[in-house]
């Protein structure tokens, strides 16, 4: 198992007894800062399926430490649970833990029927992330989480543009769930329309979420003494923290290649590939192939949509634990004929900040 660590930036490292399995560094000064603009631009997903308006504080006004807003962002993936604490847009602090203390091959990632990592926990984990979680950060503040990268199902589609406003609700839901698994009891649908450059129309993203998936995830989250205020698919995150309108961002991790397609900064396809049982033993160049198969996986899917940018021209960014690996990242280089972006969080953070590995949390 993974030993759980907490971290702060500017303090040097104080390794904790082995027996609570934390590693934890001290304390950052305070510093002024803007106040950070929380999140993508779509509107969040509550736990109830109601809207929360976003209400971001003005770009370059100077705070105090008094006004600025502590946000802390937590992601759950691949059985493990990371947290960044945010004040303004400053890093203060981060960590990681193990969902399972003592994890079995049957555990996997403990994931449920419903698609989250959060089944099989007992009273023990509990107690051990409740632990973790109050050493992270005095105040948390205003929490935000992620779901599981298949929870929202989104589509696109196109409506022509002589359509009366006050149908657009019933229209655009009717589309929707004619291609989903589910009724309209059983999800939170929230779409955006966009006009065309070429006038013939507009351009519908519609996203529908399971209501069990969200209260699955957040009633784990409340037992931990969470209360996330808002919640974004991964896929979302990891499209926003990228940065990019149109491209293909890569989440390199031990065990799983994740590739979500963007367009229009819209996360429009996402794909995972778990790697073979010794993922982490994998030569660099083997991962690159598989890596590299994925890619183009996703990239023939949206050569077949036919539309705006050329598909083997989408540039790819990394993110993902091994994202800072350079025999991982150079192999991949060497195999994919793409430009490939770094990923640069517009964030304050200490240069021993993985900000690969924290990508997640810092798209939500």
């Amino acid at each position: 198992m993974r030993a759980p660590f907490l971290q702060r930036p500017d303090a040097p490292v104080v390794t904790a007894p082995e027996e609570n399995g934390s590693r934890l560094e001290g304390d950052a000064a305070a510093l002024e800062a803007t106040e950070r603009v929380v999140g993508p631009p779509n509107v969040p997903l509550l736990p109830d399926g109601l809207t929360e308006p976003l209400h971001p504080q003005r770009r370059g006004r100077r705070l105090t430490p008094r006004q600025r807003r502590v946000t802390t962002t937590v992601s759950v993936e691949d059985g493990v649970l990371r947290v960044v604490v945010f004040a303004g847009r400053e890093i203060v602090a981060w960590g990681t833990a193990e969902l399972l203390e003592e994890r079995t091959p049957l555990d996997g990632s403990a994931v449920t029927d419903d698609g989250t990592e959060l089944g099989n926990i007992t009273a023990a984990d509990t107690t051990r992330l409740q632990t973790f979680l109050q050493a992270l950060y005095p105040k948390l503040g205003r929490v935000v989480t992620d779901l599981p990268l298949y929870a929202p199902l989104v589509r696109r589609f196109h409506l022509p543009t002589a359509m009366k406003r006050k149908y657009l609700p019933d229209i655009i839901e009717s589309e929707l769930l004619d291609t989903i698994p589910f009724s309209r009891e059983e999800v939170d649908v929230k779409w955006v329309m966009r006009s065309r450059e070429t006038g013939d129309g507009h351009d519908v993203y519609a996203t529908a979420v399971s209501r069990r998936s969200v209260d699955e995830h957040v009633r784990a989250l409340r037992r931990w003494g969470l209360r996330p205020a808002a919640a974004y698919g991964q896929a979302a995150a990891l499209a926003f923290a990228s940065r990019i309108a149109d491209g293909l961002v890569v989440r390199l991790g031990p065990s799983m290649v994740t590739v979500v397609l963007v367009r229009d900064e819209v996360p429009e396809v996402v794909h995972q590939v778990a790697l073979p049982s010794s993922g982490g033993g994998l030569p660099a160049s083997e991962r690159a192939d598989l890596v590299a198969r994925a890619i183009e996986q996703v990239a023939g899917y949206d050569e077949a949509a036919g539309r705006g940018l050329s598909s083997d021209r989408l540039p790819v960014v990394l993110t993902g634990d091994l994202s800072g690996d350079s025999s991982v990242v150079d192999a991949l280089i060497d195999v994919i004929d793409r430009q490939v972006l770094p990923f640069d969080p517009p964030f304050v953070y200490p240069a021993h900040f993985n900000h690969g590995e924290y990508a997640l949390n810092l798209g939500l």
